[in-house]
């Protein structure tokens, strides 16, 4: 049975590209591969790209409230995309996970629970 959850994020997966700055680091090709069913228990929704991928030192640290990747002075942001997408994927019972090869580019996955509860702001 699809859930609140499953449907927001397939209808809007460019609010999830938009929130980590996908294509705005590089200017190279990417994918955003829509919610897929890992087993009956889980799903993902990975998004990857060609990039120069991300240092093995910076792989931990993008994941932190205002870190950026020390070659990206230059692009306009916060360094809270990424960390935002982690925290929301840990309220909802999930984790992110990065797999970064230097020249080949980066694959993100977020991965949450079927029937994970929706998360509403509170009033």
């Amino acid at each position: 049975m699809e859930t609140d959850l499953d449907l927001e994020i397939a209808v809007q997966p460019c609010c999830w590209s938009r929130l980590i700055g996908l294509g705005q680091y590089c200017a190279c090709n990417f994918e955003l591969v829509l919610p897929q069913m890992l087993d009956a228990e889980r799903w993902c929704l990975a998004v990857e790209d060609t990039g120069p991928g991300i240092i093995p030192d910076e792989r931990e640290k993008i994941f932190s409230e205002f870190y950026r990747i020390s070659d990206t002075a230059h692009v306009a942001g916060t360094g809270l995309g990424l960390a935002v997408v982690k925290r929301a994927a840990e309220l909802l019972g999930g984790k992110i996970q990065l797999d970064s090869e230097q020249g080949r580019g980066s694959r993100f996955e977020v991965i949450l629970p079927r029937g994970a509860p929706t998360a509403h702001p509170t009033s």
